[in-house]
């Protein structure tokens, strides 16, 4: 029997404005040519390894703001690929209407659109059967699914939300019961951006995959991206997750508390990305209290000038500090509270510089977690 193998992407969003951008609009024009980037990396994977089918699971547009530029780069890349099978299941937001462009526009010869209904499609070659379905509009809330009995291998590709409980869904809704119950033995699935798999303990072992968005659409979409790369022979299936991601976004945390100049900003920062990819994206959410004279503002100049010269032209702040506390006014609100603040203040007294920051820093934690007690 011969063996099959495919890429399977879903959520790309090409066309799609950028959620929150945090950069320069020059950055945001890089930004959005990655997308493109990395789209034309799963073509050379599966130029590459010569991968026969192409699944992509919905989303791969975002309808309303595709320009004819972007079609026609859209067009480029299969005609690249013309030995191999592309199957796409449009899903919420590049649903299969008369307006879109899986309807308007001519498409290569290799390429499968599904339409709104369940179709079901043979290659004897490999023994295969594919299975598919797309949105009629930007709601299904209708679940269906399809009467599947083969002996052969087969696939589904459909874009929907997959439920482990009964419930309503406007993005076309799955249950895994029924899912279970079918003659599948790989489930491309799209619309949740992070990768998630499920293998279902029934008969063949039907392997469920969400790949995730293959570039990051908004800061919620941390770490690696990854396209899904099967393959099915003599000895059963192969599953592979390849990252394809051009860079990733990080968020993190930085405490101001107890910091007393950009200096030591500085040194926490690059403490916090000491060993990280200095291509990728960064966003620092400033947090704690900080002295009110201190003009962060222009701090924050200061330390992307420093990143930058050390290769970290990514990092973007997000100020979320408060005017430092009130010391006088907290002693006044309780006597523990008071107590702690004068034993404190004594230790800082006996300690040297060095030690005399770190009690200050933990002084302003422990009275930052009273201040939240009594607020709730």
């Amino acid at each position: 029997m011969k063996s099959v193998s495919w890429l399977h992407t879903a959520d790309l969003h090409l066309g799609k404005p950028i959620e929150n951008w945090k950069g320069t609009k020059e950055e945001y024009l890089v930004r959005k040519e990655e997308y493109r980037k990395t789209f034309q990396r799963m073509i050379r994977k599966i130029e590459e390894q010569s991968i026969p089918f192409f699944f992509i699971a919905g989303d791969f547009f975002e309808h309303g703001y595709v320009s004819r530029s972007l079609y026609e780069f859209i067009w480029e890349q299969f005609s690249r690929i013309p030995q191999t099978s592309i199957w796409i299941s449009p899903g919420n937001h590049d649903p299969y209407r008369a307006d879109s462009l899986y309807c308007k526009e001519r498409w290569p010869d290799n390429v499968h659109i599904f339409g709104p209904e369940w179709e079901e499609h043979s290659c004897s070659e490999y023994d295969l059967t594919i299975i598919g379905k797309g949105f009629s509009d930007f709601h299904e809330k209708t679940c269906s699914l399809p009467e599947v009995r083969s002996e052969g291998r087969t696939i589904m590709v459909v874009h929907g939300e997959l439920m482990s409980k009964a419930k309503k869904s406007d993005y076309f809704p799955i249950p895994e019961q029924e899912l279970s119950r079918l003659d599948l033995d790989y489930v491309a699935l799209g619309h949740v951006h992070q990768a998630y798999s499920r293998i279902f303990e029934n008969e063949r072992n039907t392997f469920v995959r969400y790949p995730g968005s293959p570039e990051a659409l908004s800061w919620k979409e941390t770490k690696e991206r990854t396209v899904t790369i099967g393959q099915i022979d003599e000895k059963g299936q192969q599953i592979e997750y390849y990252p394809i991601h051009t860079r990733v976004y990080e968020q993190h945390c930085l405490h101001l508390t107890g910091l007393m100049t950009k200096e030591k900003l500085f040194e926490q920062l690059i403490e916090l990305l000491r060993d990280k990819d200095q291509q990728n994206y960064y966003l620092i959410r400033l947090e704690g209290y900080i002295p009110p004279d201190w003009n962060l503002g222009e701090d924050l100049a200061w330390l992307h000038y420093q990143l930058s010269k050390m290769g970290y032209q990514h990092v973007y702040f997000e100020d979320r500090s408060l005017p430092d506390l009130d010391l006088d006014s907290l002693r006044k609100k309780s006597n523990v509270i008071a107590c702690f603040i004068q034993m404190m203040e004594e230790k800082m007294e006996a300690a040297d510089e060095e030690e005399k920051e770190t009690i200050h820093a933990a002084m302003y934690k422990g009275l930052e977690a009273c201040v939240r007690e009594s607020a709730s």
